[in-house]
Protein backbone atom coordinates (compact mmCIF):
# COMPACT_ATOMS: atom_id res chain seq x y z
CA UNK A 1 0.00 0.00 0.00
CA UNK A 2 1.29 3.26 -0.53
CA UNK A 3 1.36 5.92 2.31
CA UNK A 4 -2.02 7.29 1.40
CA UNK A 5 -5.20 6.95 0.64
CA UNK A 6 -7.02 8.36 -1.96
CA UNK A 7 -11.06 8.87 -1.53
CA UNK A 8 -13.86 10.16 -3.98
CA UNK A 9 -17.45 11.05 -2.90
CA UNK A 10 -19.38 11.44 -6.19
CA UNK A 11 -23.05 12.59 -4.68
CA UNK A 12 -26.05 14.44 -5.77
CA UNK A 13 -24.82 17.70 -5.65
CA UNK A 14 -20.68 17.78 -5.39
CA UNK A 15 -17.94 15.88 -6.20
CA UNK A 16 -15.58 15.87 -2.72
CA UNK A 17 -11.69 14.33 -2.98
CA UNK A 18 -9.94 13.37 -0.02
CA UNK A 19 -6.50 12.18 1.34
CA UNK A 20 -5.38 10.44 4.37
CA UNK A 21 -2.99 7.99 6.11
CA UNK A 22 -2.24 6.21 9.21
CA UNK A 23 0.43 8.36 11.46
CA UNK A 24 2.69 6.85 13.60
CA UNK A 25 0.92 6.22 16.28
CA UNK A 26 -1.38 3.79 13.82
CA UNK A 27 -4.29 6.72 14.04
CA UNK A 28 -5.88 8.31 10.36
CA UNK A 29 -4.51 11.76 9.38
CA UNK A 30 -6.69 13.67 6.97
CA UNK A 31 -3.63 15.25 4.58
CA UNK A 32 -6.20 17.34 2.81
CA UNK A 33 -9.71 17.53 0.99
CA UNK A 34 -11.40 19.18 -1.70
CA UNK A 35 -14.83 19.72 -2.96
CA UNK A 36 -16.84 21.24 -6.46
CA UNK A 37 -20.43 21.54 -6.63
CA UNK A 38 -22.22 20.02 -9.43
CA UNK A 39 -25.36 19.01 -10.87
CA UNK A 40 -24.66 14.74 -11.10
CA UNK A 41 -27.06 12.32 -10.25
CA UNK A 42 -30.82 12.45 -10.27
CA UNK A 43 -33.41 10.01 -8.87
CA UNK A 44 -30.47 7.12 -9.20
CA UNK A 45 -29.76 8.07 -12.91
CA UNK A 46 -26.39 9.00 -13.77
CA UNK A 47 -26.20 11.98 -16.08
CA UNK A 48 -24.09 14.14 -17.63
CA UNK A 49 -20.49 12.78 -17.79
CA UNK A 50 -18.62 14.55 -19.68
CA UNK A 51 -19.43 17.76 -16.70
CA UNK A 52 -18.48 15.35 -14.14
CA UNK A 53 -15.39 14.50 -15.53
CA UNK A 54 -14.48 17.79 -15.71
CA UNK A 55 -15.51 18.17 -12.09
CA UNK A 56 -13.35 15.09 -11.44
CA UNK A 57 -10.32 16.51 -13.11
CA UNK A 58 -10.04 19.87 -11.13
CA UNK A 59 -11.16 18.03 -7.82
CA UNK A 60 -8.06 15.17 -8.43
CA UNK A 61 -5.52 17.94 -9.66
CA UNK A 62 -5.95 19.70 -6.71
CA UNK A 63 -5.92 15.96 -4.84
CA UNK A 64 -2.58 16.01 -6.36
CA UNK A 65 -1.29 19.11 -5.24
CA UNK A 66 -1.86 18.12 -2.03
CA UNK A 67 -0.14 14.76 -1.98
CA UNK A 68 2.65 16.77 -4.12
CA UNK A 69 2.79 13.79 -6.62
CA UNK A 70 0.59 11.64 -9.78
CA UNK A 71 -2.29 9.64 -8.81
CA UNK A 72 -2.87 6.40 -10.15
CA UNK A 73 -5.87 5.26 -8.25
CA UNK A 74 -8.60 5.94 -5.43
CA UNK A 75 -11.21 4.50 -3.80
CA UNK A 76 -14.84 5.47 -4.57
CA UNK A 77 -18.01 5.98 -2.47
CA UNK A 78 -21.19 4.41 -3.85
CA UNK A 79 -24.91 5.35 -2.34
CA UNK A 80 -26.18 2.52 -0.65
CA UNK A 81 -29.66 3.45 -2.38
CA UNK A 82 -28.20 2.09 -5.61
CA UNK A 83 -26.98 -1.34 -4.36
CA UNK A 84 -28.81 -4.84 -3.83
CA UNK A 85 -27.53 -5.86 -0.35
CA UNK A 86 -27.58 -9.83 0.30
CA UNK A 87 -26.17 -11.85 3.49
CA UNK A 88 -23.10 -13.59 2.89
CA UNK A 89 -20.50 -16.53 4.53
CA UNK A 90 -17.02 -17.45 3.99
CA UNK A 91 -15.12 -20.67 5.12
CA UNK A 92 -11.72 -21.73 5.15
CA UNK A 93 -11.08 -25.00 6.50
CA UNK A 94 -7.04 -25.90 7.43
CA UNK A 95 -5.30 -29.49 7.17
CA UNK A 96 -4.38 -29.03 10.82
CA UNK A 97 -4.24 -26.39 13.59
CA UNK A 98 -2.81 -23.45 12.08
CA UNK A 99 -1.86 -19.39 13.13
CA UNK A 100 -4.13 -17.31 10.91
CA UNK A 101 -2.32 -14.88 8.36
CA UNK A 102 -3.51 -11.81 7.15
CA UNK A 103 -3.66 -13.54 4.03
CA UNK A 104 -6.23 -16.32 5.57
CA UNK A 105 -7.98 -12.99 6.54
CA UNK A 106 -8.15 -11.96 2.73
CA UNK A 107 -9.10 -15.22 1.52
CA UNK A 108 -12.02 -15.79 3.93
CA UNK A 109 -13.35 -12.53 2.43
CA UNK A 110 -12.96 -13.85 -1.16
CA UNK A 111 -14.53 -16.55 -0.48
CA UNK A 112 -17.59 -14.85 0.92
CA UNK A 113 -17.97 -13.52 -2.39
CA UNK A 114 -20.46 -15.66 -4.81
CA UNK A 115 -21.79 -15.38 -8.87
CA UNK A 116 -23.74 -12.52 -9.81
CA UNK A 117 -25.06 -12.01 -12.98
CA UNK A 118 -23.26 -9.95 -16.02
CA UNK A 119 -25.07 -6.84 -15.21
CA UNK A 120 -24.18 -6.90 -11.70
CA UNK A 121 -20.88 -6.87 -9.72
CA UNK A 122 -20.25 -7.03 -5.91
CA UNK A 123 -18.41 -3.88 -4.93
CA UNK A 124 -18.29 -4.57 -1.77
CA UNK A 125 -18.04 -7.56 1.24
CA UNK A 126 -18.68 -6.07 4.74
CA UNK A 127 -17.48 -8.39 7.26
CA UNK A 128 -19.61 -8.07 10.34
CA UNK A 129 -17.75 -10.92 12.02
CA UNK A 130 -14.74 -13.51 12.18
CA UNK A 131 -15.52 -17.32 14.08
CA UNK A 132 -12.16 -19.51 14.39
CA UNK A 133 -13.54 -23.06 15.34
CA UNK A 134 -17.00 -22.16 16.73
CA UNK A 135 -15.71 -18.95 18.65
CA UNK A 136 -17.45 -16.15 17.90
CA UNK A 137 -17.74 -12.27 17.50
CA UNK A 138 -14.41 -11.84 16.45
CA UNK A 139 -13.39 -8.27 14.96
CA UNK A 140 -9.36 -9.29 14.48
CA UNK A 141 -8.84 -13.40 13.98
CA UNK A 142 -4.93 -12.74 12.85
CA UNK A 143 -2.83 -14.34 15.02
CA UNK A 144 -5.44 -16.80 16.45
CA UNK A 145 -5.21 -20.45 16.08
CA UNK A 146 -8.09 -22.79 14.37
CA UNK A 147 -8.44 -25.49 12.51
CA UNK A 148 -11.48 -23.03 10.85
CA UNK A 149 -12.09 -19.76 10.06
CA UNK A 150 -15.20 -18.27 8.84
CA UNK A 151 -16.59 -14.86 7.86
CA UNK A 152 -20.23 -13.66 8.33
CA UNK A 153 -21.14 -9.93 6.25
CA UNK A 154 -22.95 -8.42 3.78
CA UNK A 155 -22.51 -8.37 -0.01
CA UNK A 156 -23.08 -5.08 -1.92
CA UNK A 157 -24.26 -5.50 -5.34
CA UNK A 158 -24.12 -2.96 -7.64
CA UNK A 159 -25.62 -2.52 -11.34
CA UNK A 160 -22.75 -2.86 -14.24
CA UNK A 161 -24.34 -0.03 -15.65
CA UNK A 162 -23.43 2.41 -12.68
CA UNK A 163 -19.82 0.57 -12.00
CA UNK A 164 -18.95 1.24 -15.66
CA UNK A 165 -20.31 4.75 -15.65
CA UNK A 166 -18.36 5.24 -12.78
CA UNK A 167 -15.27 3.98 -14.10
CA UNK A 168 -15.11 6.02 -17.51
CA UNK A 169 -15.89 9.15 -15.40
CA UNK A 170 -12.71 8.40 -13.58
CA UNK A 171 -10.32 6.72 -16.27
CA UNK A 172 -10.50 10.12 -18.24
CA UNK A 173 -8.77 11.22 -15.17
CA UNK A 174 -6.24 8.72 -15.48
CA UNK A 175 -7.43 7.21 -12.31
CA UNK A 176 -7.89 3.74 -11.83
CA UNK A 177 -11.02 2.66 -9.04
CA UNK A 178 -8.82 0.26 -6.52
CA UNK A 179 -12.23 -0.14 -4.45
CA UNK A 180 -15.35 0.23 -3.16
CA UNK A 181 -16.72 1.53 0.07
CA UNK A 182 -20.83 1.65 0.47
CA UNK A 183 -21.28 5.52 2.26
CA UNK A 184 -23.50 4.22 4.92
CA UNK A 185 -20.71 1.37 5.71
CA UNK A 186 -18.02 4.23 5.83
CA UNK A 187 -20.11 6.68 7.62
CA UNK A 188 -20.82 4.25 10.58
CA UNK A 189 -17.17 3.05 11.22
CA UNK A 190 -15.91 6.58 11.40
CA UNK A 191 -18.66 9.16 12.35
CA UNK A 192 -21.16 6.36 15.09
CA UNK A 193 -20.08 5.55 17.96
CA UNK A 194 -19.83 2.21 19.21
CA UNK A 195 -22.64 2.38 22.02
CA UNK A 196 -24.85 3.77 19.36
CA UNK A 197 -24.09 0.60 16.95
CA UNK A 198 -24.77 -1.81 19.48
CA UNK A 199 -28.23 -0.20 21.10
CA UNK A 200 -29.37 0.62 17.70
CA UNK A 201 -28.72 3.61 15.44
CA UNK A 202 -29.80 5.24 12.34
CA UNK A 203 -28.30 7.54 9.70
CA UNK A 204 -30.34 10.06 7.86
CA UNK A 205 -27.72 11.01 5.27
CA UNK A 206 -29.51 14.19 3.22
CA UNK A 207 -28.43 15.11 -0.53
CA UNK A 208 -29.60 17.29 -2.95
CA UNK A 209 -32.47 14.93 -4.33
CA UNK A 210 -32.82 11.79 -2.17
CA UNK A 211 -32.38 10.66 1.71
CA UNK A 212 -30.95 7.69 2.75
CA UNK A 213 -31.45 6.12 6.54
CA UNK A 214 -29.73 3.73 7.44
CA UNK A 215 -29.66 1.18 10.94
CA UNK A 216 -27.62 -0.11 12.51
CA UNK A 217 -28.22 -2.56 15.50
CA UNK A 218 -25.96 -5.04 17.58
CA UNK A 219 -23.00 -3.80 16.10
CA UNK A 220 -24.55 -4.69 12.38
CA UNK A 221 -26.28 -3.63 9.22
CA UNK A 222 -30.02 -3.86 9.78
CA UNK A 223 -32.00 -2.27 7.37
CA UNK A 224 -32.19 0.69 4.92
CA UNK A 225 -34.20 3.12 2.99
CA UNK A 226 -34.36 5.89 0.37
CA UNK A 227 -36.75 8.90 -0.26
CA UNK A 228 -36.53 10.43 -3.03
CA UNK A 229 -36.38 14.28 -1.70
CA UNK A 230 -34.11 16.45 -0.39
CA UNK A 231 -32.49 20.10 -0.41
CA UNK A 232 -33.90 20.56 -3.89
CA UNK A 233 -37.15 20.64 -2.72
CA UNK A 234 -36.37 23.12 -0.11
CA UNK A 235 -34.61 25.40 -2.98
CA UNK A 236 -38.10 24.81 -5.08
CA UNK A 237 -40.17 26.16 -2.20
CA UNK A 238 -38.17 28.84 -1.78
CA UNK A 239 -37.90 30.33 -5.73
CA UNK A 240 -41.83 29.25 -5.81
CA UNK A 241 -42.58 31.70 -2.79
CA UNK A 242 -40.00 34.20 -3.13
CA UNK A 243 -40.11 34.33 -7.05
CA UNK A 244 -36.76 33.82 -7.33
CA UNK A 245 -34.05 32.07 -9.72
CA UNK A 246 -33.40 28.24 -8.48
CA UNK A 247 -29.67 29.80 -8.73
CA UNK A 248 -30.68 32.59 -6.00
CA UNK A 249 -32.68 30.17 -4.10
CA UNK A 250 -29.99 28.09 -3.86
CA UNK A 251 -27.66 30.71 -2.19
CA UNK A 252 -30.42 32.13 -0.43
CA UNK A 253 -30.99 28.99 1.61
CA UNK A 254 -27.16 28.82 3.11
CA UNK A 255 -27.85 32.47 4.21
CA UNK A 256 -30.71 31.02 6.46
CA UNK A 257 -28.43 29.91 9.95
CA UNK A 258 -32.00 29.05 12.19
CA UNK A 259 -35.41 26.96 11.47
CA UNK A 260 -37.15 28.61 14.70
CA UNK A 261 -38.29 31.97 14.58
CA UNK A 262 -37.50 34.26 17.61
CA UNK A 263 -37.18 37.87 18.80
CA UNK A 264 -33.80 38.33 16.66
CA UNK A 265 -35.77 37.32 13.44
CA UNK A 266 -38.66 39.72 13.78
CA UNK A 267 -38.44 42.18 11.13
CA UNK A 268 -35.28 41.18 10.05
CA UNK A 269 -34.27 41.48 6.50
CA UNK A 270 -31.55 40.42 3.78
CA UNK A 271 -30.35 41.20 0.74
CA UNK A 272 -29.36 39.73 -1.62
CA UNK A 273 -27.65 40.60 -5.33
CA UNK A 274 -29.56 38.40 -8.00
CA UNK A 275 -27.87 36.64 -10.99
CA UNK A 276 -30.11 38.98 -12.91
CA UNK A 277 -27.71 41.54 -11.12
CA UNK A 278 -30.45 42.90 -8.93
CA UNK A 279 -30.89 43.90 -5.69
CA UNK A 280 -33.54 41.92 -3.76
CA UNK A 281 -34.80 42.45 0.12
CA UNK A 282 -36.28 39.23 1.29
CA UNK A 283 -38.40 39.08 4.90
CA UNK A 284 -35.80 36.93 7.27
CA UNK A 285 -38.97 35.56 9.17
CA UNK A 286 -40.64 34.01 6.14
CA UNK A 287 -36.96 32.61 4.87
CA UNK A 288 -37.24 30.84 7.85
CA UNK A 289 -41.31 29.74 7.89
CA UNK A 290 -40.61 28.19 4.09
CA UNK A 291 -37.62 26.28 4.52
CA UNK A 292 -38.54 25.12 8.56
CA UNK A 293 -42.04 23.84 7.56
CA UNK A 294 -40.45 21.64 4.35
CA UNK A 295 -37.46 20.26 6.99
CA UNK A 296 -40.65 19.67 9.45
CA UNK A 297 -42.30 17.40 6.42
CA UNK A 298 -39.25 15.91 5.43
CA UNK A 299 -38.93 14.54 8.76
CA UNK A 300 -42.47 13.52 9.36
CA UNK A 301 -42.16 11.38 5.98
CA UNK A 302 -38.81 9.52 7.48
CA UNK A 303 -40.39 8.85 10.88
CA UNK A 304 -43.98 7.57 8.95
CA UNK A 305 -41.06 5.27 6.80
CA UNK A 306 -39.74 4.08 10.02
CA UNK A 307 -43.14 3.12 11.28
CA UNK A 308 -44.04 1.84 8.44
CA UNK A 309 -40.77 -0.47 8.27
CA UNK A 310 -41.55 -1.64 11.83
CA UNK A 311 -37.81 0.02 12.68
CA UNK A 312 -39.01 2.17 15.73
CA UNK A 313 -38.35 -0.58 18.28
CA UNK A 314 -34.76 -1.42 16.52
CA UNK A 315 -33.55 2.47 16.56
CA UNK A 316 -32.14 4.33 19.84
CA UNK A 317 -31.23 7.33 18.35
CA UNK A 318 -30.50 9.18 14.75
CA UNK A 319 -27.00 10.54 13.51
CA UNK A 320 -27.98 13.25 10.91
CA UNK A 321 -25.20 13.63 7.73
CA UNK A 322 -24.52 14.99 4.95
CA UNK A 323 -25.22 18.66 3.94
CA UNK A 324 -28.05 20.58 3.74
CA UNK A 325 -30.30 20.22 6.74
CA UNK A 326 -27.65 18.96 9.14
CA UNK A 327 -25.93 22.50 9.33
CA UNK A 328 -29.37 24.27 10.55
CA UNK A 329 -28.93 25.74 14.03
CA UNK A 330 -32.28 23.83 15.60
CA UNK A 331 -32.19 20.95 13.44
CA UNK A 332 -31.46 18.26 16.09
CA UNK A 333 -34.15 20.30 18.54
CA UNK A 334 -37.11 19.68 15.79
CA UNK A 335 -35.80 16.25 14.60
CA UNK A 336 -35.80 14.64 18.42
CA UNK A 337 -39.31 16.37 18.63
CA UNK A 338 -40.36 14.61 15.25
CA UNK A 339 -38.62 11.73 15.73
CA UNK A 340 -39.38 10.93 19.14
CA UNK A 341 -35.36 9.87 20.00
CA UNK A 342 -32.35 11.55 20.36
CA UNK A 343 -30.20 13.07 17.50
CA UNK A 344 -27.23 14.58 17.19
CA UNK A 345 -24.80 15.71 13.90
CA UNK A 346 -22.44 13.40 12.41
CA UNK A 347 -18.96 15.27 12.39
CA UNK A 348 -16.12 13.73 11.26
CA UNK A 349 -13.34 14.29 13.70
CA UNK A 350 -10.40 15.22 11.92
CA UNK A 351 -8.63 18.59 11.53
CA UNK A 352 -9.47 20.52 8.62
CA UNK A 353 -12.43 18.51 7.91
CA UNK A 354 -14.75 18.46 11.24
CA UNK A 355 -18.16 19.22 8.73
CA UNK A 356 -20.95 16.86 7.87
CA UNK A 357 -21.01 17.32 4.48
CA UNK A 358 -17.49 15.44 4.64
CA UNK A 359 -18.67 12.39 6.47
CA UNK A 360 -18.91 10.21 3.50
CA UNK A 361 -15.79 11.08 2.09
CA UNK A 362 -13.84 10.81 5.48
CA UNK A 363 -16.05 7.47 5.83
CA UNK A 364 -13.96 6.09 2.50
CA UNK A 365 -10.80 6.42 4.62
CA UNK A 366 -12.28 5.21 7.78
CA UNK A 367 -13.38 1.90 5.81
CA UNK A 368 -10.07 1.14 3.84
CA UNK A 369 -7.46 2.52 6.49
CA UNK A 370 -9.04 0.35 9.23
CA UNK A 371 -8.72 -3.27 7.22
CA UNK A 372 -5.01 -2.23 6.87
CA UNK A 373 -4.27 -1.20 10.55
CA UNK A 374 -6.22 -4.43 11.64
CA UNK A 375 -2.59 -6.06 9.48
CA UNK A 376 -0.17 -3.85 12.02
CA UNK A 377 -2.11 -4.76 15.09
CA UNK A 378 0.47 -6.82 16.71
CA UNK A 379 -0.24 -10.43 17.45
CA UNK A 380 -0.32 -10.00 21.74
CA UNK A 381 -3.71 -9.21 21.36
CA UNK A 382 -5.27 -12.30 19.98
CA UNK A 383 -3.25 -15.09 22.61
CA UNK A 384 -5.91 -14.32 25.03
CA UNK A 385 -8.47 -15.81 22.46
CA UNK A 386 -6.23 -18.61 21.93
CA UNK A 387 -6.17 -19.23 25.38
CA UNK A 388 -9.82 -19.20 25.52
CA UNK A 389 -9.31 -22.04 22.64
CA UNK A 390 -7.17 -23.95 24.11
CA UNK A 391 -8.84 -24.18 27.55
CA UNK A 392 -12.89 -24.56 25.78
CA UNK A 393 -10.80 -27.56 24.21
CA UNK A 394 -9.20 -29.21 27.12
CA UNK A 395 -12.52 -28.17 28.79
CA UNK A 396 -13.77 -30.74 26.36
CA UNK A 397 -11.11 -33.05 26.41
CA UNK A 398 -11.79 -32.85 30.56
CA UNK A 399 -15.30 -33.79 30.45
CA UNK A 400 -15.09 -36.58 28.15
CA UNK A 401 -12.64 -38.45 30.17
CA UNK A 402 -14.86 -37.35 33.54
CA UNK A 403 -17.84 -39.13 31.72
CA UNK A 404 -15.64 -42.24 30.83
CA UNK A 405 -14.10 -42.32 33.99
CA UNK A 406 -17.61 -42.44 35.82
CA UNK A 407 -18.95 -45.17 33.20
CA UNK A 408 -15.67 -47.18 34.41
CA UNK A 409 -16.32 -46.78 38.06
CA UNK A 410 -20.33 -47.19 37.40
CA UNK A 411 -19.49 -50.84 36.01
CA UNK A 412 -17.14 -51.52 38.64
CA UNK A 413 -19.99 -50.90 41.26
CA UNK A 414 -22.66 -52.66 39.65
CA UNK A 415 -20.14 -55.93 39.32
CA UNK A 416 -20.04 -55.92 43.16
CA UNK A 417 -23.63 -55.78 43.48
CA UNK A 418 -24.33 -58.74 40.98
CA UNK A 419 -21.71 -60.41 43.01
Amino acid sequence: MNNYIVGIDISSSKVCGVVGRLDQENKIQVMGITTSDYEGVKDNVMLDEEDISYILRNVVERLKEIVNSPLEEAYLSVPISLCEIVKTKGVLSFPEMKEISKEDILNVGEVAKFCVGKEQEIVQVDIEEYIVDSMKNITNPLGMKGKVLESEGNAFILSKKYVDGYKKCLKETGIEIKGWVVNAIGISKDIIEDLELAKGVAIIDVGSSNMEITVFKNNRFLDYFSVPLGGNNITNDISICLKLSLQDSERLKFKCNTLLKDNSTENHKIKINTSGNSIVEINYEMLVDIIGERVKELLEIINKRIEKEQLSDQIGSFVIVGGGISLFRDITTIASEILGKPVRIGVPNYVGAANPIYSTATGIIRDVLNKEEIFNKEKSSCESCNEKLSSSNNRSKENKFITRLKGILKSFSNEEVIK
